[in-house]
């Protein structure tokens, strides 16, 4: 059985700082509503058999910017290496909802890869995202980078992830 992150040194430095970057800023003085944590499966066209971390801090409750991990993982036969980047969204938050089935909120935004593979085409990739509140501090995400079909390869990455919210009191 492989480790979950593939265990490259890279991802594994990346996932770090990551962990580094939470316990920091959420020990900080710094003006954000609230950071989530997510833990998710990704997959494209089906579940590939990787997992991904992600890290978002909410800002002036309309912005999200954070930090993902991407694990290795496989499409149409062919690894995938690790990889990883940043976004930043604008959220909107939907009006009360008519059927439990509705997104409380919906993100659009940039995101940088730093590598590129069958799934990302070229560093730069368009975020969309849906969130779901299970609880007060539990969200269920489903996101999608996509590059638009502005690079050869377009098939995207998707991650469905559920996590734990930490809101400034």
């Amino acid at each position: 059985m492989r480790p979950p992150l593939g265990n490259k040194k890279p991802v594994l430095i990346a996932v770090g700082l990551l962990m580094l970057a939470f316990i920091l800023l959420r020990c900080s003085p710094a003006n954000a509503d609230e950071a989530v944590f997510d833990v998710g499966l990704t997959y494209t066209s089906g579940f590939n058999g990787g997992t991904a971390f992600t890290y978002t801090e909410r800002l002036a409750d309309k912005w999200d910017i954070g930090l993902k991990v991407v694990s290795e993982q496989t499409f149409g036969g062919v690894t995938v290496r690790n990889n990883g980047g940043v976004f930043a969204q604008r959220i909107v938050k939907t009006p009360d909802r008519f059927w439990r089935i509705a997104p409380d909120e919906i993100g659009i935004g940039f995101a940088y890869f730093i590598g590129t593979s069958r799934l990302i085409g070229c560093h730069g990739a368009f975020e969309l995202s849906v969130r779901w509140d299970i609880t007060d501090r539990v969200p269920l995400t489903y996101r999608h980078n996509s590059n638009g079909s502005i690079c050869d390869r377009n098939r995207g990455q998707d991650i469905l992830s559920i996590g734990l919210r930490f809101g400034r009191d």
